[in-house]
């Protein structure tokens, strides 16, 4: 079996970790150079040997398509082999389905194979009948090792009826892509440079409204080129993603300590025999947050990736215990006879505080402080929480007092 070389790093440390490195996809260089002041050595760091894939379905023996998944129901008139049409050979599939319910329906057929090196895609289709709106193409899903994150698409789509059409698509190219696209939005501070590309379906894609038909026939599909080998390619993905899990578990460790001493603080107040009615709110709140920040945390070290919007989250869960505390702290030194609390917080902020938040985000307070100028300020950002049934609010606007005297309002 013969065997050629499409695939390796190449690491020239600059004084320890890796400074330049270079990966070959697709037959294509794509550098990432940084230079660091001191020595430089040439170290070759991982070679991983192509070897050739070749997958064929031509339809003469047997159906492997099976129903994936769709977003409604659907008819299936016919699904199955058969010698009506054909590009090559005595046979092709044929597909004769309505949609019912629902705007997809997708249909695949299991093929793994590492998206990566040089993967092509080719197959012909007819489109016999289609409705007006709807459309099909043919194309795969890809996964992105070690996260549980993948991303599917056809590479072409069509929206009208056709004699025999072939359809042709670059599998490590569209992989590579798709795989930028999900890590970004779905995996903190990763590219698709961090993650492996895997292909594992070929799929025949249908969109549409309730109530339209289409028939198609497919026939000759081919999947090969050359890819790594998949047991060390394997190891190179897990490579690529160490700098993503390590990145994340120094945050952790970092948050953690600071969660652990927040809620020893909040255990504190926890002993007190007698808290104002609004602190044994803020502090049971705070307590759930403590238990929550605590489950997310043990979840994202055991996966060793989160979102952006769960590290954002627990961050903010952190961020929100730090304000309580002060918080507790000042309604515990001032005892009853509050009718209103106010809450000041940052000038400007995207945090929307509607009537029924809980905790309010800021530090509580009876002075707001600004920086003024003549003709020049920074706004002011509070909120009043009545303690006890309030009918009316009145805001009165001072002349504002510094060392250099007053500005009027």
């Amino acid at each position: 079996m013969s065997r050629r070389m499409v695939f390796g790093i190449v690491s020239l440390p600059c004084g320890g970790s890796t400074g330049w490195f270079a990966r070959l996809r697709s037959g294509g260089l794509s550098a990432w150079c940084a230079v660091r002041v001191g020595w430089i050595s040439l170290a070759l760091a991982t070679i991983s040997w192509a070897e050739p894939f070749r997958y064929v379905e031509n339809f003469e023996q047997r159906d492997p398509v099976r129903f994936w998944t769709t977003n409604g129901t659907y008819e299936v008139h016919y699904k199955g082999l058969t010698d009506e049409e054909a590009h090559g050979g005595r046979r092709a599939f044929k597909l004769d389905v309505t949609l019912n319910k629902g705007s997809y329906l997708y249909w695949q057929v299991p093929v793994r194979a590492p998206a990566e090196g040089r993967l092509r895609f080719s197959a012909w289709i007819k489109i016999v009948t289609l409705s007006p709106g709807a459309s099909v193409g043919l194309g795969a899903n890809y996964v992105f090792p070690p996260t549980r994150h993948s991303g599917c698409g056809p590479f072409e789509t069509f929206r009208k009826t056709t004699d025999w059409v072939a359809v042709t698509g670059d599998l490590a190219q569209e992989a590579i892509r798709r795989a930028d696209r999900v890590a970004r939005r779905y995996v903190d501070g990763a590219t698709g440079e961090n993650v492996g590309l895997w292909v594992d379906r070929w799929s025949i894609f249908i969109f549409g409204r309730p109530g339209q038909r289409i028939v198609l026939y497919v026939d000759d599909v081919t999947i090969e080129g050359d890819v790594p080998n998949a047991i060390d390619y394997r190891r190179v993905a897990r490579d690529r993603f160490q700098p993503v899990r390590e990145r994340l578990l120094r945050k952790l460790a970092v948050q953690r300590r600071t969660l652990d001493r927040l809620a020893g603080e909040l255990a504190g107040y926890r002993r007190r025999r007698r808290l104002l009615a609004i602190a044994e709110r803020m502090l049971q709140y705070s307590e759930r947050t403590v238990d929550e920040a605590r489950a997310l945390m043990d979840r994202l070290q055991r996966t060793g990736y989160g979102s952006p919007n769960e590290v954002a989250g627990l961050r903010q869960r952190i961020d929100l215990l730090a304000q309580v505390l002060p918080n507790l702290k000042r309604l515990a030194a001032s005892g009853e006879g509050r009718s209103c609390i106010v809450f000041v917080s940052r000038p400007i902020t995207n945090a929307r505080i509607p009537p029924n938040s809980f905790p309010i985000p800021g530090r509580i307070d009876n002075e707001l402080s600004v920086v003024a100028c003549p003709g020049e300020y920074e706004p002011a950002t509070f909120t009043v929480l009545a303690i006890e049934k309030v009918r009316a609010l009145c805001v009165e606007v001072e002349p504002l007092r510094g060392t250099a005297g007053e500005l009027p309002p």
